[in-house]
């Protein structure tokens, strides 16, 4: 089952150059050392202190309250700013017997 971690990030403009450097340092880094996830980070655009980091893991059990790695950069990233810290469900298709049509059923969403 794939789930989807949301870490938000919205900052103030004077800490933007450190927090891309450290940002980009911190995905580098768990993107390397973890097999069953992928790890990116985004800039809002024309909003430059609005920042997002969304991790992708291809792991089960899914954790409610976010993996170790999501949990430890929400922690690390909240002296910098306002954070979320979001956790998703895939949707699953669902055969719905008649052929060509499938449906489409939420597994779990949870906001923290």
């Amino acid at each position: 089952m794939s789930w989807l971690e949301i870490i938000e990030l919205r900052s103030s403009e004077a800490k933007q150059p450190y927090l891309e450097e450290l940002l980009r340092k911190m995905v580098l880094v768990v993107d390397n050392q973890n097999r069953n996830a992928h790890i990116r980070a985004y800039t809002r655009i024309n909003v430059v202190t609005d920042t997002s980091i969304h991790i992708k893991h291809n792991s089960t059990p899914m954790d409610i309250n976010g993996s170790l790695i999501g949990i430890r950069l929400a922690s690390t990233l909240k002296e910098h700013g306002f954070v979320s810290h979001r956790i998703w469900a895939q949707l699953k298709q669902k055969p719905t017997g008649k052929k060509g049509k499938n449906e489409t059923r939420r597994t779990d969403a949870t906001e923290y």
